[in-house]
């Protein structure tokens, strides 16, 4: 299951946890539309593959 992450922080704990999740994407707020939308495109197109 592709996993996006969203947060609130920007700090290095957050950082490492997002790392280690692996996730599509890791997107920090605030964050454009565009940024979001790509990653659900990326995490809908690597699902299909599956």
């Amino acid at each position: 299951m592709p996993i996006i992450l969203m947060s609130g922080c920007d700090d290095k704990l957050g950082t490492q946890m997002m790392r280690e999740a692996n996730p599509i994407a890791s997107l920090v707020k605030p964050f454009d539309e565009e940024s979001l939308l790509r990653a659900i495109r990326i995490a809908l197109r690597d699902h299909e593959e599956d």
